[in-house]
């Protein structure tokens, strides 16, 4: 029982990595525009903040299992 529930966690931890992803690009490139990096008033650094975003969002969206643990999602977001 104990290995089927890791499975399931683990699953669950993969898929909401994805949506992570997704939700992060809806942010950046959506129209809704959140303050999240309208409230940057540098472009250059807006700009900045955006390509390190969209680069965490992809890693998310396509090998959400190089991330197996919190920690490891806060480090890439870190070094994107």
């Amino acid at each position: 029982m104990e290995a089927e529930r890791q499975r399931y966690l683990d699953e669950l931890f993969t898929d909401t990595l994805g949506f992570c992803g997704a939700e992060i690009i809806r942010r950046v490139v959506g129209f809704a525009r959140p303050a999240d990096f309208t409230t940057i008033t540098d472009s250059a650094h807006r700009a900045a903040a955006e390509r390190r975003a969209l680069a965490l969002a992809r890693t998310l969206t396509t090998a959400p299992t190089a991330h197996r643990s919190a920690a490891d999602l806060a480090a890439a977001a870190r070094d994107s």
